[in-house]
């Protein structure tokens, strides 16, 4: 009896731990996209050339400089055509990047004009 309540406990609280561990792995990769392209804006404002920042030819990660990272399993990354470019004052070529992992979704929307970096939803 004790062995049974058990095995339904299991049941319903491990799948939740992994929904929970795999929200959290997409929540991270979301954070790591969004601070890569505050870098890359301000390595362009620092150094005074611009910085291409640009997804990965798989979607599982993305490129700027001279620095790559990959997102986790599963998790990909949208951009419009050649990637983000920010220019040495502040601005950017400008357009939306889309995070996603088939359930979950995260949109970054990068400004024109002062290169905003604005994380949605």
């Amino acid at each position: 009896m004790i062995l049974a309540i058990l095995a339904l406990m299991a049941g319903i609280v491990f799948p939740s731990v992994e929904k929970a561990m795999r929200r959290q792995g997409f929540i991270e990769a979301a954070k790591r996209v969004e601070l890569g392209l505050r870098t890359a804006r301000a390595a362009a404002v620092t150094s005074g050339e611009p910085v291409r920042f640009a997804a990965a030819f798989d979607g599982q990660g993305f490129r700027f400089a001279d620095r790559d990272d990959r997102l986790p399993e599963g998790v990909t990354i949208a951009m419009p055509g050649r990637g983000i470019r920010f220019f040495a004052d502040g601005s950017a070529t400008g357009g939306d990047i889309e995070i996603s992992d088939g359930q979950l979704r995260r949109r970054i929307a990068i400004g024109k004009v002062l290169g905003t970096i604005e994380a949605r939803q």
